[in-house]
This record gives C-alpha cells, structure tokens and sequence, in this order.
C-alpha cells in the first residue's frame, strides 16, 4: 500500500505518517496544502491519499484537492480526515465515482489506531467506509425521505451497516444470516433504488450515495437551503 499524506498541521501530519510506517505503510508524499498534494500525486501514483479537508488553499483545499485527484486518477483511493461530522463533505466525497476507495473519518472519534488500519484495507480493496456518527444521524427515522420508503426495516438496517463500510459476509455475521440471504437483501435493496447490476464495488458505492441522498441533514456548511445533493 503506497499512501500520499496532506495537511497543514505539521505535527499532526508527522504523527500520523509515523502511525502509517509502523503498520507497514509505505507513506511515498506529503504535502501542507490542496495544490501540493495534486502534484505530488502526479509524481508518486499513490494507492491511496489520506487528505484533511480544511487546509488552504481556500477554506476547503483538501475536499477540493480529493476531487482533482479524482477526475485525473479514477483508481485512486481517498480518505478525508476531517473536524466536522459533516453529511455533505461526505456527499461530495461518495460523489466521485470509480474504482477508488473512499472512506470519510472523523479526526478526533479516531480514537482507536486499528480503526485508522483497517479503513485504510478498505479503501485499497475499493470498498468505502464513511464515520458512523454520520451514519446513525442520517438513519434517524425523522428525516428519511421517499426514496428509502420502499425498503423493508431489515434492508434499511443492512443499509446502514453497508455505509459504515462492512462486507456482505460481516453484515451475515452481524445478523447471524447465510451469505445468501445478505447477498439477496443487498439485491432487493439495489432493486428498489434502481441500481443497475455493475462491479460489487461500484454498486456498493452508488448505495451508499442513495443513502445519504435520502437522509441528508443540513448542517452549518450547507448551501441554504440546501439542494446540492437532494435532485
């Protein structure tokens, strides 16, 4: 695994490249701002870039860096690191389709290095993996649109577990199902959201996507009244 690292707190950034080589990662770049990270990603081809969203240039760099790094190199993975529990950083990030990984963390719920270790495994086998904080606020039954009404109360709950990043055979664990019936659930759900069948990884993602799209909160950062992600 060959991972480019970018922020613009030095010591946080030294600390965590220092956490990355002690599981085995060999860190090939880093970089303090959005600009930088584009082109050391240019240069080096990591697998995967970990990225903080506030960091210059601009109040966004890292989002926006993530984002062109994404259009120049689909396959790449992306992970933000970010302050905010914030639905709609991690709209843009899902966004961005392709054969990359993705996942979204919150910095300081990172408590746990392994958390960090094994996210960083989902991303370079090209699943995604988004904060479950943000999960539980999007699932809250108060704010669920038309778009998930369809989905029986079991598919709504293999849903959350799919966005938190787990595969079908951990959510078959987790509800003590066979395989199967995961794989026929996950089925249904695509179904009904009107996912065509494409690569597991793909479909997984485009999940996700309809998931936060149907369960969008507003928060600070939001477009007022927001309609960025709703269409």
């Amino acid at each position: 695994m060959r991972v480019a690292v970018a922020d613009d707190i030095p010591l946080f950034r030294e600390g965590l490249v220092l956490l990355l080589e002690r599981f085995g990662v060999e860190v090939v770049a880093q970089a303090c701002d959005g600009d930088a990270i584009v082109r050391e990603v240019r240069d080096h081809k990591p697998s995967i870039v970990i990225l903080d969203v506030m960091m210059p240039p601009g109040d966004y760099g890292g989002l926006t860096a993530a984002e062109r790094i994404h259009a120049e190199n689909p396959e790449i993975g992306l992970l933000l690191l970010s302050g905010f529990n914030s639905t709609q950083f991690a709209l843009r990030l899902l966004a961005c389709d392709g054969t990359g990984g993705r996942g979204y963390l919150i910095k300081d719920r990172v408590t746990d290095p392994t958390i960090l270790r094994d996210v960083l495994k989902t991303i370079d086998d090209g699943g995604v993996s988004v904060d479950s904080e943000i999960v539980k606020r999007v699932m809250n039954p108060k704010y669920q649109r038309g778009i998930l009404s369809a989905l029986t109360s079991r598919e709504l709950e293999i849903l959350e577990l799919v966005a938190q990043g787990l595969s079908n055979k951990g959510i078959a664990k987790q509800f003590k199902l066979s395989g199967k019936t995961v794989d026929r659930h996950v089925s249904n759900i695509c179904d009904k959201l009107g996912i065509c069948d494409d690569e597991e990884n793909t479909r997984r993602s485009i999940i996700i996507l309809k998931h936060f799209q149907a369960n969008h909160l507003c928060d600070t950062r939001c477009e007022s009244p927001c309609t960025a992600y709703l269409r």
